[in-house]
């Protein structure tokens, strides 16, 4: 049927938004779609299991099925020294690219009846409306508080690179429609139309697309991530005000998705100002220094609640006052580096009412955090002058202003409950600590299968991986106890299996969580789990060091402090105490049997192997076992364990194999 010719500019506008709608709800319905056939449904049907196994032994031989579809290929790179293999998701490269088709499709669908102008140019505007519709895409991509990852089973990592996938596709699309419509007005010889103010602004957005996305390679944000997070806040701002500016017609779709981001933005910052309000310390923060390359880092918190694990809406409603075992943080220390937020594995459980953060030395952020623990500004061990400040301010206030404001003072009492404690006014640091002003933004993450419902559960971590994986395995075994102790055996295995293997370079590390293998020590003597770790490191003697100043880095002359000044209360001096704690915590150890000690690498292909195989043994025709494997380490490591879990899903009878798998 012919559109009448005073119609057509309304039928293409009405058919833009359609497309541009679409563009952006397909994927989005897709991934909800694998969130609930991956996650929800297991997750249901694991609960319902008996105690012999699963039930719906159909259903997990799909999910075996579409877990083969997706599985992992590595590709040898002999030209790289450090790196032997890259790995590569055939599934997931297939996606973007029949979604790229699809894209495709849109931009010609419904064109050639639009006869009032040239077909480029409809096909033009087309893609400009695409290219708006993905920028609803990046931003949603973004959110940090859970809500697209538990709802669609994509793990955060994974979603930052559908944003960059996006990022690009977004570029694309908005490059061909700058050339298709400014050769068309070229083409007629109308260059005013070149100059008006609204295709600025639309050539403003571009530029900023332009600079967004070629400015996000991975060799730029190891150069300065500084200068590429300034960078992406700035232009993604620009790009989007601009791109409002050049069509407004498109204002919706760019409304709705910043507005989404800025939401989360706020409820992550308001949820941090209330934590750092009722926070015993106000946010002051032990810093304590384990050697040359690692700090941990502790906040007490006021704890509110117990999170309740089991209850579905807690995977998508952004928590206060606790956090799930094996979530993260973004930490703030402006005194380190101003308005920069980097995320830290909380490697503690609530029950301690503190959060503590083990940080490794890399690059930035954290090489300022171990120099300024090292050597702190004022040339002593004490609380820094502008720490004393914030402590003297609250004071002050809680002296003076108070007094003279007392109702409105117990309304804001009451609602954020503070002063509930002499705890709460004046928290008391040991003589001496390092601290500084923090923030905390989150928890977030940890949006995995409930894992009392497995019949074995393997972790393995290396180095600090072990943030993720001891804080989950003590409170996957305090959870087994509480259950066992109120006889409550109802859709869980009788006797679970759990085994944590744990790889570090040196005897020393250990040190680094003592206060929760202390935890676990209970559960080794019961024999509800086996702890093997894994010394990598060649000289694994621990060796406590005799020259103090030997161990100051140099760099701490650039704070103007004279080393052999500080030699004695510093840095040397917690290295000794450390390494000493260290040495009587593995002489404890070996002398009680209770955790196995190898000198050796973790052994991924075997122990993965063996843990299947002990439950193939225990498999019943009428019911399926299931094993969950849980990783944290480098991403060599992690890829590995993919590829092993993976090979174990083929073998005949295999369990269903769960795999949660978090990268440094």
């Amino acid at each position: 049927m012919t559109i009448p010719y005073k119609e057509q500019y309304y039928v293409e506008q009405k058919r833009n938004s359609k497309f541009e709608w679409l563009s952006f709800a397909i994927p989005f319905i897709i991934l909800i779609f694998h969130g609930i056939i991956i996650h929800w449904i297991p997750y249901y049907l694991r609960n319902k299991r008996d105690n012999n196994g699963l039930t719906n032994k159909g259903y997990f031989k799909f999910l075996k099925f579409s877990k083969f579809l997706g599985s992992s290929i590595a590709i040898p790179t002999p030209w790289r020294k450090n790196i032997k293999n890259i790995y590569i998701q055939p599934s997931l490269h297939l996606g973007y690219w029949i979604y790229f088709l699809l894209l495709v499709i849109f931009s010609f669908a419904q064109t050639a009846d639009i006869t009032y102008i040239p077909r480029h140019y409809v096909i033009g505007k087309r893609l400009g409306k695409l290219a708006t519709g993905q920028t609803t895409s990046l931003f949603l991509f973004l959110v940090k508080n859970d809500f697209l990852s538990s709802i669609t089973a994509v793990q955060p990592e994974r979603l930052i690179r559908f944003h960059i996938w996006v990022g690009r596709t977004c570029w694309l699309l908005a490059t061909m429609h700058l050339y298709l419509c400014a050769s068309y007005w070229l083409d007629m010889g109308i260059t005013i139309m070149i100059y008006i103010p609204p295709q600025y602004f639309g050539m403003i957005s571009y530029a900023s697309c332009s600079l967004l996305t070629w400015a996000s390679f991975r060799f730029i944000r190891k150069l300065s991530f500084e200068f590429f997070l300034i960078q992406h806040r700035v232009l993604s701002a620009l790009m989007m005000l601009f791109l409002i500016f050049h069509n407004s017609s498109s204002r919706l779709g760019a409304i709705i998705s910043v507005h989404l981001l800025v939401l989360d933005k706020i409820v992550s910052m308001v949820l941090g100002m209330i934590q750092k309000a009722k926070s015993p310390s106000m946010m002051i923060s032990k810093v304590e220094v384990f050697d040359e390359e690692t700090v941990m880092v502790t906040i007490p918190m006021h704890i509110t609640k117990e999170r309740e694990c089991e209850a579905w809406w807690s995977y998508i409603i952004p928590q206060f006052g606790t956090w799930k075992a094996g979530q993260y943080i973004m930490l703030n220390i402006n005194s380190i580096s101003l308005g920069q937020w980097h995320p830290f594995t909380i490697c503690s459980l609530p029950s301690s009412g503190k959060i503590k953060l083990l940080i490794r030395k890399k690059k930035g952020f954290t090489r300022k955090l171990l120099k300024k623990a090292i050597v702190p500004e004022d040339g002593s061990s004490k609380h820094s002058p502008k720490t004393t400040k914030i402590q003297n301010l609250k004071l002050s206030v809680e002296a003076k202003i108070i007094p003279s404001v007392t109702p409105i003072y117990n309304n804001i009492k009451g609602l954020l409950k503070l002063g509930k404690s002499s705890a709460n006014k004046h928290f008391e640091f040991e003589e001496n600590s390092i601290t500084f002003q923090a923030s905390i933004q989150g928890p977030y993450g940890a949006n995995f299968q409930k894992l009392i419902t497995f019949d074995s559960v393997l972790f393995m971590c290396a180095g600090s991986g072990g943030s993720v994986a001891f804080p989950i395995c003590c409170d996957l075994l305090r959870e087994i106890q509480r259950r066992d102790s109120i006889g409550d055996f109802g859709y869980r295995p009788l006797n679970p299996v759990v085994n944590l293997l744990w790889s570090v370079k040196k005897e020393a590390n250990i040190i680094w969580y003592k206060h929760i293998i202390d935890e676990l020590i209970p559960f080794l003597r019961n024999g509800k789990l086996s702890l093997t770790i894994h010394i990598t490191s060649a000289n694994n003697e621990i060796n406590i060091p005799k020259d103090c100043d030997s161990l100051i880095d140099n760099s701490s002359k650039e704070y103007g402090n004279n080393t052999s000044q500080i030699s004695d209360i510093t840095y040397p001096k917690v290295v000794i105490e450390k390494t000493k704690e260290a040495t009587e915590f593995l002489k404890f150890i070996k002398e009680t049997g209770l955790v196995d000690i190898q000198y050796s690498r973790i052994d991924i292909k075997s122990n993965i192997a063996s843990s299947t195989n002990s439950v193939i043994k225990k498999s019943t025709s009428s019911s399926q076992k299931c094993l969950a494997v849980v990783g944290c380490g480098p991403a060599e490591m992690t890829n590995i364990m993919k590829q092993e879990c993976q090979k174990n899903i083929r073998i005949k009878d295999s369990p269903d194999i769960y795999c949660f798998f978090e990268s440094f």
